[in-house]
């Protein structure tokens, strides 16, 4: 009975010539000479089931009008099942439509499910569903959570809605934004924790709006229901497969390794780690030809060992420049002061700046050879009660104070800005408050 209506003439939506012309670019289209073949769709209700329509117009030629609107129609979409007009639009090679107002449209059944680029859509959806009753469907749900190159047509949503009854109970658990993800779930079980193949404890995730499908992949593998641990193996996960293309063969075979990936899993939970650290770590691996085994790729304190290694590297470097730093140092050191329960001091050693990267987590390391050339000055500014630990690292210029930055270049909080403008105006140097550069 479908098959017969499907492969007959059926009436054209009302006024769908007016529609077109008032509602897709067919106005815009006026100013070209080009004849073009557009498409708008459509959708009804036929036996209970949403059919949708594609209709083909001309859009083209000077000083058009409404009555020179032509359209035809030219597929039906029904479930999983497509009708093609045998007289076919211009599309993967086929014919120009013959348009006209006879409806006398003839369709067969269709083996392929082609798709037109629509120009406008007829019919709104949000008043279909609620006026034909398609209760807890979960369509603008998964619209507005799916990628539209990848969003399944309404009427297939519908037949896959119908045969899969997980997507009412998503709905109705306002889990709807998981539809999306439909194949990936399990939905032959009963409880939500079965069905998205979890823990029971990690259910509560996946209300989250900031708990997405990677995260559940990798609450999946792991069990974690700590969001904060399950982004930063995201975040390490990303940091490798960027990283790792711009690397050597050797540091690349090591970042993709499984055991690598499990160790920087481990190892983002803990504080003051970035996966940069341990990209570092290999490069000086390489330079001190250190050979890769598994004591030395994954130390029990990777913190102890990236610090050893990187300063073996930079001991050589540091020995040149110490002179330079001796020269800063006696030219700075009376600018030391102490106020407030704080205290300032000029950078002394070239190391120095290496440990106050390594705690504080910015690259203050990288100004070594501008403080032993003079170009510039670091101070350190620390608790008066706690001198020996990083605390906010300074950059003096030409009398002017550049920069002050504190944990993972964090700008300095009020209490900070007051007792380095006293310092400024004591020893006569600017200070604004604000940042000029970053690290």
């Amino acid at each position: 009975m479908v098959e017969e209506i499907l492969e007959n003439p059926l009436p054209y939506p009302a006024d769908i010539e007016r529609w077109i012309y008032r509602n897709t670019d067919f106005a815009y289209r006026q100013t070209t000479s080009h004849y073009c073949s557009r498409y708008i769709d459509s959708i009804e209700m036929l036996e209970g089931k949403p059919l949708r329509r594609v209709f083909a117009f001309v859009s083209a030629t000077k000083d058009l009008s409404l009555d020179d609107v032509m359209v035809r129609e030219v597929a039906r979409f029904y479930g999983n099942d497509m009708y093609l007009g045998l007289i076919s639009c211009n599309f993967y090679g086929g014919k120009r439509p013959i348009y006209s107002k006879a409806y006398t449209d003839s369709f067969e059944k269709w083996k392929n499910r082609w798709e037109f680029y629509i120009n406008g859509h007829m019919t709104d959806l949000s008043k279909f569903i609620k006026d034909n009753k398609l209760f807890h469907t979960g369509w603008e749900e998964y619209v507005e959570n799916t990628n539209q190159m990848d969003m399944i047509p309404f009427e297939r949503y519908i037949h896959l809605w119908e045969r899969n009854p997980k997507i009412e109970l998503l709905a109705k658990a306002r889990l709807g934004k998981w539809i999306a993800y439909i194949r990936n779930l399990d939905t032959r079980k009963k409880s939500l924790h079965e069905i998205f193949k979890i823990k029971e404890k990690c259910v509560p995730l996946l209300y989250r709006s900031d708990f997405g499908y990677q995260d559940l992949m990798v609450c999946r593998k792991t069990g974690l229901s700590d969001i904060e641990k399950i982004k930063n193996i995201i975040h390490v996960d990303h940091l490798i497969n960027y990283s790792a293309r711009y690397e050597t063969e050797d540091i690349k075979e090591v970042l993709y390794a499984e055991e690598t990936r499990e160790y920087l899993h481990r190892l983002s939970g803990t504080e003051n780690f970035r996966t940069g650290d341990y990209i570092d770590y290999l490069r000086d691996l390489i330079k001190l030809g250190i050979r890769f085994d598994k004591t030395v790729l994954y130390p029990k304190d990777f913190a102890q060992a990236h610090a050893e290694a990187n300063e073996k590297i930079h001991f050589e470097e540091w020995k040149k420049l110490q002179e330079g730093f001796d020269k800063s140092y006696r030219k700075h050191k009376r600018f030391r002061w102490q106020k407030d329960g704080l205290i300032i001091i000029p950078v002394k050693e070239a190391k120095e700046l290496y440990t106050e990267s390594l705690m504080l987590h910015h690259c203050v390391k990288t100004y070594a050879p501008n403080v032993a050339h003079g170009t510039t000055e670091i101070m350190f500014i620390r608790k008066e009660d706690d001198p020996d630990t990083p605390f906010y690292t300074l950059e003096l210029k030409n009398k002017r104070v550049i920069q002050v930055r504190g944990l993972h270049n964090r700008n300095p909080e009020e209490e900070i800005k007051s007792f380095v403008s006293k310092w400024s105006d004591h020893f006569k140097f600017s200070y604004s408050g604000e940042q000029h550069m970053y690290y």
